[in-house]
C-alpha cells in the first residue's frame, strides 16, 4: 500500500524544484534585460565619436561664417566701415525689451572654432579619449551584433520560461506571467515554444 504522506512529499518537492527553476530563468531573464539596456547606453566608440566630433566643427564653423557674410560685407564700401554684425535678436516682454544673445553665441562659438579648429579639436578629443578609457564605447556593428546575440537570449530564456510556467499549471500550480513578458510567447504553441528554447 502507498504511503499517502510520502506521495505528496513527493508532489511537493517537484513543486518546489519546478517554481526553483523558474525563478532561476526569470533572474536570468532580469540580467539579460539589464545587459541589453547597458549595450543600448554604451558610448560610441573613439572612431565614430570622433567622426561626430569632426562632423559638427565643421558645421559650427561653416554656418557661423556664412551668417556673418563677411565676403558682402567687406567688398561693400557703406558696409566694410561697420563689419560684421552678431545677430542679436531683441523680444518685447511685460515692461521692457529682452536680448536674446543664444543666437549670437552660437555664431561667436562657430567663429572661433572656424579661427582654430586643429586646437579646439585637439582638446575636445582628449576629453573623449579620457571619458571612454573609464568606459570604452562600442561601434555601431559590435554594438548591433551584441545587441543581437542578447536579443536571442532572451527570446530562448523567455521561452524556456512559458515551457515551465504551462508546466507548472498543467500540474494544478498556479503562476503568475511577468507584466513585461512577451505575450507571442504566451500565444505560441507549445512545438514553436520548444524550438524557441531550444529543445
Amino acid at each position: 500500500m502507498r504511503n499517502p504522506l510520502s506521495i505528496f512529499a513527493k508532489q511537493k518537492s517537484a513543486m518546489v524544484a519546478g517554481l526553483s527553476f523558474l525563478d532561476g530563468l526569470r533572474e536570468e531573464i532580469a540580467s539579460r534585460i539589464a545587459e541589453i539596456a547597458r549595450i543600448e547606453a554604451s558610448p560610441l566608440s573613439e572612431a565614430e565619436a570622433l567622426a561626430m566630433l569632426d562632423g559638427w566643427l565643421d558645421k559650427i564653423s561653416t554656418e557661423s561664417v556664412d551668417s556673418l557674410h563677411p565676403g558682402s560685407r567687406f567688398t561693400s564700401r557703406a558696409n566694410a566701415v561697420h563689419g560684421v554684425e552678431l545677430p542679436f535678436h531683441h523680444r518685447q516682454v511685460e515692461g521692457g525689451v529682452v536680448v536674446d544673445t543664444t543666437r549670437a553665441c552660437i555664431v561667436l562659438l562657430g567663429a572661433l572654432v572656424a579661427a582654430n579648429r586643429d586646437g579646439m579639436r585637439r582638446v575636445f578629443a582628449e576629453q573623449i579619449a579620457d571619458t571612454l578609457s573609464a568606459r570604452p564605447g562600442l561601434s555601431t556593428a559590435d554594438r548591433q551584433a551584441a545587441l543581437d546575440a542578447a536579443r536571442a537570449d532572451l527570446l530562448r530564456l523567455g521561452a524556456e520560461e512559458e515551457v515551465a510556467v504551462r508546466g507548472l499549471e498543467s500540474a494544478g500550480i498556479p503562476v503568475e506571467r511577468r507584466v513585461d513578458g512577451n505575450p507571442g510567447l504566451w500565444l505560441a504553441t507549445d512545438a514553436a515554444l520548444a524550438r524557441l528554447a531550444g529543445g
